[in-house]
């Protein structure tokens, strides 16, 4: 894969004198490239980019010659040919002079000194014009072959010209008397029957096919071969490409064998030779796809140029109305203009005029795209020159030079000066842990040293070791490796080492070893060299050195063993073991021994070296022979990618291998066409057989494929079973470079454009990475193969990948999309639906998947998914008996738009009651604003107040993002109408079940919609059931999330659901839902001089200051024999401090009188505060505050007083108790009730909780005033007295035990009647919403 790289450069070379700027030509080794004016030629340098010389003729030449039209290379890179308008050939001479006209100056403390050669200076050049040669009828074309430059010719005429200026007439050709055939081996090639008019219009020379590729200017293309070696005229034949009827241009790929021809219509359609007869062969197309690019055509036009990249690896392709894009060998997309971005207008993007390229070259390794374009910048301004020289920088995948078995692992990709690395194993899938390899899209990005740069560029290898954490690079000489995380570099020590050793066949890790193959060029030898990383880089500490009589092709490793293939296309298998360091000089260097097992010859399997993409050791086989003895651990197979062609060459057991004969392979099994990539897992695993004993290919346009095992199910494993295979192919949206097995997930890159500034011309691009899941692919052909205990296994295998309910979902949505337009037509006779659902039924998430995939559907679909699955009703019940009430919400939404709303309604309020039942009141909330919807037609508005903030030391309660109910609620409006539905309801209503249910009490006097009271009495009902049951929290969210009025309904309910039963258990259950602690007794006083602290500081003569006393708290730890009493000057408030802990007004702790019986006596008990350790999380105690203000404000003094006791807050508990007094509504039997209450709550804490002993003891004094009075309102109704006086004698605001009970309060604090400001936290104000605390 190639990818864009940040904003394009512009190369300023537009001088009047030199006219319109034609094309650009790169020489062979890409050092230098040639731009060709209409009246001049400019040689440029290719690092830096810049001129070197020009050579400008002058107006006599041009009106002799005529103008420049194009330009071919000498393969050594020292002269050019450049073609005019009037049939004229003009050859320069480029020579290297001894000077440089820019040279680098070393800097101190630099590893370049001025010994070092003048590799990485600019050299200077002259060129100079040597001759010219006449031909006739006007030159279309020109290419060059070996020693000689071969001319087309408007006359039909094939010329060869010599670089010395020679033209041999009787080696030229002419088309008309070439014979054509499209089948060699059945057809007898004839001449043209009518070829008036005809000549070449585009050439090119295939040294791999052995001719020329061609196009005439009627559109038909093909290739001109012969079967001599000098190419005679007699012995040339041509062959057509069946199906090229309309190409403009041409562009062979050297490596892979490939004839692109660009057509009229817009595609590309690439061509091979067969080897078996001789035509050439169809092998794929580059199109824009029609979804993608709808009006391709129409904006693009015909392709006007194409170019290869120097590897091969991909083509880039531009069009005569403008636009560019850019494919992988075998035709998958990885960029195209056309999408937007791309404009030439300056002062504003205007996606209507595309970017016009006619000429293109690439620089050396791929990492510029040099582009002319029709129109440059100053014509913009109204200047006569024409045409610019756009480079683009590119990044490449290392897969593509160096396809070693490390860089499969991690994604990594090189650019001219850094590498790109984005590591698998960083967030790799751990069981347990919901972290993928596709969660992250960071990039790790390292500049390579400019002290290396300088003399070796440009960077040919990159290799990844398996931990992701080393990488190491070779350029032109030598070789550099780095730390990732540490940024650390180490170079050679020594240069000149470092320049004799140039690299060849590739880099690989094998543990922290580097084995590289290279060329020595002290000894003029090839060899094998391994370092250690940890060792100095110098050729004293190489771990091992293996010299070879020829280059080295490619280099390899397969578990703890090295394969090297050289350009004899010899075979070498060696074993490796890694020994402990031995001493050298100053350090130690790790030592391989290394012991060659096997040396084979495959030359009759590959014919061309060039041709050889990658070459894997591999355990894979197809036949049923087992592995020998012998060989037992060695490679089973060698995977090798000949030009795309993808053969398994097995190990042959037939016969045992005698000693001293070579190892033999079966005949090859050719396993796929077209493949660009290979990835196979070195080692495999139980739990994840299937995938990691597959073999994946990436074969461009044509997908992904996978030649998959299909192992026995239990039971059926004999001894000398062979696992079966099956190859499977399917389709990816992105260009995959790395295949995550274990995860199924393939990741890839893509150019991700940024519209800079409006200078620019064109936008700036970067590389992010891109994931896409492909296990539901293969799960679902396996199912269409009716192979589906095999998908069931691989599914059972990946069952606790994170996003395994997104593969199912993925998979049926797939299907679904696939069978039911047809289905709605005529009946599927073997429909993969029905398989696919039966399938999902396996897991867990079957209703899950269903119920999103339909949601995720069009609904026109759903008739024939609702045939296979069953009623969508059904499925909700299932939902509620599981518990799944999330995803019942999803079947809620599908029954609302099968069914009529009274269904709707009825499915919703089940579906409310149970959300409800199971606390899920963001849930509740949604289906409350649905049913409301139903009735009304109206979609509801969001909630009035906001209920998200909390203070920062709150821990967060989850809220919905979304609401998932918006969709469905605007489709019922629609379908409704918006008509209010406000009636004036009676006492009772009966709903469309039958059942009678009566009007809420506190909604007697208003008038509303009928829906929203039944949803009212829906809430209340739960809301008393919470209540009752003692559970406030949930009660605090079920009226934060619900907006439920809390404080009226309260109110009403203060006699019936807020009466409490039992105040200990009820204290008791509100501390485990608060998560509150507690309260503790410090030490007791030692001495014998123990008193009863009051409710004012004791002085030292034992009189008792009135009013509030606050003692200092200090840890039981320290073992303090006394409590230091503080005056009430420095009483602190209960919330602000976290260290002291108030204990509020402590006035009615006082000794009952003697004789007088009391459940409040203590007997021999100190009773003082509790220590600091008694407070609760800090949200709790919001809350707990929240709740004691919205039941003093509701009059709900019995749960008042339990928040006030866990609390500590004397303060608040006494205005509680206060207000008992005060109420006039409050019943005798209510009051009676709170008594009994509090002497119960104060007995059970004298043997349970002592901590709370001195909260109580502070109300003793109010509690005795609250007995006394209704011991004397029961004394009064007991003699005959009147029911309204004992009531009158009970409510009397000023009665003397009323009198008694105000004179008690503290004076610190006054409580007005009805008690308008209640003690909050000092969290949160009383202006805040009182429901805020509930939600985060």
């Amino acid at each position: 894969g190639m990818y864009c790289l940040g904003f394009p450069k512009i190369l300023n070379d537009n001088e009047p004198e030199k006219g319109k700027i034609i094309c650009v030509r790169a020489s062979r080794d890409r050092s230098f490239f040639a731009a060709v004016y209409d009246r001049a030629v400019s040689i440029w340098y290719h690092r830096p980019h810049v001129s070197l010389v020009s050579y400008v003729r002058g107006d006599e030449s041009v009106d002799e010659y005529g103008q420049n039209q194009d330009v071919a290379w000498r393969p050594d890179g020292f002269m050019l040919a450049v073609v005019t308008t009037k049939s004229r050939v003009i050859f320069y001479n480029l020579q290297l002079t001894d000077r440089e006209i820019y040279a680098s100056n070393p800097v101190k403390g630099c590893r370049i000194s001025e010994d070092t050669p003048s590799i990485g200076n600019i050299p200077e050049v002259t060129l100079e014009q040597s001759c010219v040669v006449s031909l006739l009828g006007g030159l279309s074309c020109i290419s060059s072959r070996r020693e000689e430059l071969v001319v087309a010719s408007g006359m039909g005429m094939l010329c060869r010209v010599c670089w010395d200026g020679l033209v041999d007439g009787q080696l030229s050709l002419q088309v008309h008397a070439i014979p054509f055939t499209a089948d060699p081996q059945r057809v007898r090639a004839v001449p043209l029957a009518s070829s008036a008019g005809l000549y070449l219009s585009a050439i090119d020379y295939c040294s791999k096919l052995g001719g020329f590729a061609f196009v005439l200017n009627n559109g038909r293309g093909g290739l001109l071969i012969s079967t001599t070696m000098g190419f005679d005229p007699k012995h040339v034949k041509g062959i057509w490409a069946r199906g090229v009827t309309n190409a403009a241009c041409l562009a062979v790929n050297q490596r892979y064998g490939l004839i692109a021809f660009g057509c009229e219509s817009g595609d590309v359609l690439l061509y091979t030779l067969d080897d078996l007869t001789g035509s050439l062969l169809h092998s794929h197309s580059m199109s824009l796809s029609p979804q993608q690019y709808p009006d391709a055509g129409v904006r693009s036009g015909p392709v006007h140029c194409m170019s290869w990249t120097p590897d091969g690896s991909a083509l880039v392709v531009s069009w005569c109305r403008g636009g560019f894009s850019l494919w992988s060998t075998f035709g998958a997309l990885l960029l195209c203009s056309l999408h937007g971005d791309y404009g030439i207008s300056v002062d504003s993007v205007d996606f209507s005029q595309s970017l016009i390229v006619k000429s293109m070259a690439w620089g050396a390794e791929g990492y510029h795209l040099l582009m002319v374009s029709e129109t440059s910048r100053e014509d913009q301004r109204g200047s006569a020159n024409q045409g610019d020289i756009i480079v683009l920088q590119f990044a490449k995948t290392a897969l593509i030079n160096n396809p070693a078995a490390t860089n499969h692992e991690h994604v990594l990709l090189q650019a001219e000066d850094r590498f790109y690395l984005h590591t698998a194993d960083s967030l790799a899938y751990k069981q347990g842990d919901s972290l993928s390899v596709a969660d992250s899209k960071q990039w790790q990005i390292v500049q390579i040293p400019l002290d290396y740069l300088a003399t070796n560029w440009p960077i040919k290898y990159t290799a990844v070791d398996m931990t992701g954490h080393y990488v190491v690079v070779s350029g032109k000489r030598g070789m550099a490796h780095c730390n990732v995380s540490t940024r650390k570099w180490k170079l050679f020590g020594n240069e000149s080492q470092e320049q004799s050793m140039t690299s060849r066949g590739g880099i690989v890790w094998w543990k922290d070893i580097i084995i590289i193959g290279c060329h020595n060029h002290e000894d003029n030898s090839d060899e094998v060299r391994m370092y250690s990383r940890s060792s100095r880089l110098d050729n004293t500490f190489m771990s091992h050195l293996i010299k070879l009589s020829s280059p080295v092709a490619i280099v390899n490793v397969f578990r703890e063993f090295l394969v090297v293939l050289t350009t004899d296309r010899r075979l070498f298998l060696y074993g490796m073991e890694r020994q402990a360091g031995q001493q050298v000089l100053s350090g130690l260097a790790p030592v391989v021994i290394l012991a060659k097992l096997q040396e084979i010859s495959i030359a009759q399997y590959i014919p061309h070296i060039s041709s050889l993409v990658s070459l894997e050791p591999s355990a894979l086989r197809t036949e049923a022979a087992g592995s020998s003895p012998s060989t037992k651990g060695l490679p089973e197979s060698i995977i090798a990618n000949v030009a795309g062609k993808l053969l398994l060459l097995q190990r042959d057991h037939s016969v045992a291998e005698k000693k001293g004969k070579r190892a033999q392979f079966l005949a090859p099994v050719v396993l796929a066409s077209g493949v660009e990539h290979v990835w196979a897992a070195p080692h495999s695993k139980p739990s994840h057989r299937y995938l990691l004993e597959a073999l994946w290919l990436g074969c461009g346009a044509g997908g992904m494929k996978v030649w998959l095992p299909l192992f026995p199910r239990d039971g059926q494993h004999g001894s000398n079973f062979l696992s079966k295979r099956i190859m499977l192919t399917f389709k990816l949206d992105i260009y995959p470079l790395l295949v995550h097995l274990e995860e199924a997930i393939a990741l890839g890159v893509v150019c991700d454009t940024t519209v800079g500034h409006s200078s620019q011309l064109l936008p700036f691009c970067s590389l992010e990475r891109t994931a896409q899941i492909f296990l539901y692919h293969i799960l679902k052909q396996l199912l269409r193969r009716n192979l589906g205990g095999h998908a069931l296994q691989i599914a059972r295998s990946c069952e606790s990948l994170p996003c395994f309910a997104h593969v199912l979902e993925l998979m049926l949505h797939d299907v679904l999309e696939e069978e039911a337009p047809a289905a709605g037509l005529h009946p599927l006779p073997d429909a993969l639906l029905p398989r696919v659902v039966a399938f999902i039924q396996e897991f867990p998430q079957y209703l899950e998947t269903i119920g999103h995939c339909t949601r995720k559907t069009e609904v026109a679909m759903w008739h024939y998914l609702f045939q296979v699955v069953g009623n969508p009703k059904d499925l909700f019940q299932q939902c509620i008996e599981s518990e799944r009430l999330e995803i019942a919400a999803s079947y809620l939404i599908i029954i609302q738009n099968l069914e009529p709303p009274v269904v709707s309604k009825q499915y919703a309020t089940r579906l409310l009651d149970s959300a409800l039942d199971h606390s899920l009141f963001e849930l509740s909330r949604d289906l409350v604003r649905f049913l409301k919807a139903i009735g009304s037609g109206e979609v509801p508005d969001s909630p009035s107040r906001s209920l998200s903030a909390v203070p920062a030391s709150a821990p967060p309660i989850v809220t919905p993002v979304a609401d998932r109910f918006e969709v469905a609620l605007q489709k019922e409006k629609e379908r409704t109408g918006s008509q209010s539905s406000t009636v004036t309801l009676p006492a009772e209503f009966v709903d469309e079940t039958g059942r009678v249910i009566k009007r809420p009490h506190f909604l007697a006097d208003l008038d509303l919609p009928k829906e929203e009271w039944f949803i009212d009495i829906i809430l209340c009902r739960h809301a008393r059931k919470l209540l009752s049951s003692w559970q406030l929290r949930c009660l605090g969210k079920f009226a934060a999330l619900l907006d439920f009025p809390l404080v009226s309904w309260l109110n009403k309910e203060r006699n019936r659901a807020a009466l409490v039963d039992d105040f200990s258990h009820a204290l008791l259950s509100l501390h485990q839902q608060m998560e509150w602690p507690m309260p503790v007794m410090k030490s007791r006083l030692d001495g014998d001089a123990q008193s009863v602290v009051s409710s004012g500081s004791v002085r030292s003569d034992g009189s008792r200051h009135e009013g509030s006393g606050d003692f200092s708290l200090q840890d039981s730890s320290l073992g303090e024999a006394t409590s230091t009493v503080r005056s009430p000057s420095i009483l602190t408030n209960v919330t602000g401090d976290d260290d002291v802990l108030s204990v509020g007004d402590l006035s009615g702790l006082v000794t009952p009188q003697d004789g007088e019986e009391s459940g409040w006596e203590v007997e021999d008990f100190e009773f003082s505060e509790p220590s600091s350790t008694v407070k609760g999380p800090k949200q709790s105690e919001l809350e707990l505050r929240f709740f004691l203000q919205m039941m003093l404000e509701a009059h709900c003094y019995e749960w008042a007083l339990i928040v006030a006791i866990i609390l500590q807050d004397s303060i608040s508990s006494s205005a509680a108790l206060q207000s008992v007094f005060q109420d006039s509504d409050m019943s005798f039997d209510n009051k009676r009730h709170i008594a009994t209450g509090l002497e119960q709550l104060m007995a059970w804490a004298q043997t349970e909780s002592p901590g709370y002993i001195w909260i109580m003891e502070s109300l003793r004094e109010q509690y005795h005033s609250l007995t006394e009075l209704l011991d004397e309102t029961q004394s009064m109704t007991t003699d005959g007295d009147a029911t309204s006086e004992s009531e009158s004698a009970i409510c009397s605001p000023l009665t003397e035990l009323e009198h008694t009970l105000v004179n008690s309060t503290p004076s610190s604090a006054p409580v007005t009647p009805g008690i308008q400001e209640p003690v909050v936290a000092a969290t949160g104000g009383p202006d805040d919403p009182p429901d805020k605390c509930f939600i985060s």
